[in-house]
């Protein structure tokens, strides 16, 4: 065994050192991008995250001793696009080997693991829930990296990791513990080496308890993922891990298993060669596999509750304020890092940035992050200076509004739904030397939460950074 172990830390150490492989669609789709078109930030975060390798090279960078000179760890894709620029990221991936580990290199086994792992990824995002909107990417870019030990053994070597899987299934319980307690080390040992942030090193394989309620789910994800698309042809495992997430989460059955198909089909549908080894067809097998027995009861329980938002809120705030004082990134870049500060770190749902027009007759969305953003650019169009009361009392007062959409697009009532129309949003003027430029708009219309005092203390707070960032230019 010890010898074995030495054998997997040897493959380890070497795609440690020389990182994983970039896929070559997502290089060629970086490099096929415009740095000078308004790219969305999200859908740049979408691609990179659509690659295990890119994603971990990205996360690597941006934790690294340069950009962490203030002690804070970065988490999400979109704050390190921020932090990185357009350009750094495709470089990134342009100077990456230019390889398709899934489609290339790898045989079943790979190909199996690295759908489970964004199997795992995607599920343990999705039951984060909606009150936690702000910390579904960084969920989603630890699970990515939760399993990174087995992927690299078996992209060195599908027999290694097939000597693993089965030293994994021993009923000897030593044989199991011995599987956990390597892939751990391992996970360590690479998180090390790349100076991984510990919000990542703590959600890794084999911490399991010792990482906190997030851990145990996103190694639940896994184990499930792994149960359906490794061994498929043991519903009863599946069945098993299926009745562990049950548990943690407090989930019903029904909606778990709806949250499992939404997660396989989006991971599915990443790669070609994902949908050949799990046809639609086995995909509905699998689901109806996992059928609770009969009289089988989950009861609902709180939805896991995710890290402190107040320790988040200072670490983003702390960041966004030296990024400002060195000056290295543009009016854009800090538009961008305010709009990803106030989603994360206060916590919404939704955040536009609103700008003014050349004619200054009008506000119009320029950035906007979080689940149907481009439904409400649509409509949101105000004619400058505004006439709905609560935005022309914020430019009048320069300060921070709180009122509804119903109110804030009365214009546009005929195409506002009653949930849109009752749900609660903030405003923020955004004035330079008495001269408006434009807001940024928060809300919480997926959780149906208040937005609080404190909640538009931090908004301010955050505009007022935006605010002195705009006048050093």
């Amino acid at each position: 065994m010890a010898q074995f172990q030495e054998t997997l830390r040897e493959i380890v150490r070497k795609y440690s050192k020389e990182g994983l492989p970039c896929r070559t669609d997502t290089v060629l789709r970086l490099a096929a991008i415009d740095p000078d078109s308004e790219l969305s930030l999200e859908e740049l975060s979408s691609i990179i995250l659509e690659d295990i390798g890119l994603t971990a090279r990205v996360i690597q960078t941006v934790n690294s001793f340069y950009y962490r000179r203030v002690g804070h760890e970065v988490t999400s894709v979109t704050q390190a696009v921020v932090l990185l620029g357009f350009n750094t990221i495709r470089d990134i991936a342009l100077s990456m080997a230019i390889l398709d580990m899934a489609e290339k290199s790898g045989g079943k086994a790979l190909l199996g693991l690295i759908l489970s792992s964004y199997l795992g990824a995607h599920l343990a995002q999705d039951l984060v829930g909606d009150s936690d909107q702000r910390e579904r990417e960084s969920i989603m870019v630890a699970g990515l990296f939760h399993p990174i030990a087995r992927i690299i053994i078996a992209l060195d070597s599908e027999e290694a990791y097939g000597a693993l899987s089965q030293m994994e299934k021993a009923k000897d319980p030593t044989k199991k513990k011995e599987v956990e307690r390597t892939l751990k080390e391992l996970g360590d040992y690479i998180s090390r080496l790349w100076n991984l942030p510990p919000f990542i090193r703590k959600n890794m394989e084999g911490h399991g308890r010792d990482g906190g309620k997030t851990a145990l789910l996103i190694s639940g994800a896994h184990a499930l993922g792994r149960a359906m698309i490794l061994e498929s042809d043991d519903p009863e495992r599946a069945r098993q891990e299926l009745k562990t997430l049950a548990d943690q989460t407090g989930l019903e059955h029904v909606k778990l298993m709806e949250l499992v198909g939404h997660a396989l089909r989006r991971s599915v549908g990443l790669s070609p060669k994902f949908q050949e080894l799990l046809p639609k067809s086995c995909t509905e097998t699998l689901l109806k596999g996992l059928e609770p027995l009969e009289g089988e009861a989950m009861s609902p329980k709180k939805a896991v509750v995710q890290e402190d938002r107040d320790h988040l809120y200072l670490s983003m705030l702390t960041q966004m304020s030296t990024a400002i004082a060195e000056r290295r990134h543009s009016v854009d870049q800090v538009f961008l890092l305010a709009s990803e500060t106030i989603l994360r770190g206060i916590g919404v749902d939704r955040v536009l940035l609103l700008l003014l027009t050349k004619e200054r007759d009008q506000l119009v969305p320029r950035y906007g992050l979080g689940p149907e953003i481009k439904f409400m650019k649509e409509r949101l169009h105000i004619p400058f200076p505004p006439k709905q009361p609560p935005l022309k009392a914020a430019f009048q007062q320069n300060k921070e509004i709180l009122t509804n959409w119903g109110t804030l697009l009365a214009s546009n009532a005929k195409n506002v739904d009653s949930d849109l129309s009752q749900a609660p949003c903030a405003i923020s003027p955004i004035i330079v030397d008495i001269k408006p430029i434009g807001c940024f708009i928060m809300d919480r219309v997926m959780t149906k939460s208040a937005i609080d005092e404190k909640d538009l203390l931090r908004l301010k707070a955050i505009k007022d950074l935006v605010v002195m960032a705009t006048l050093k230019r």
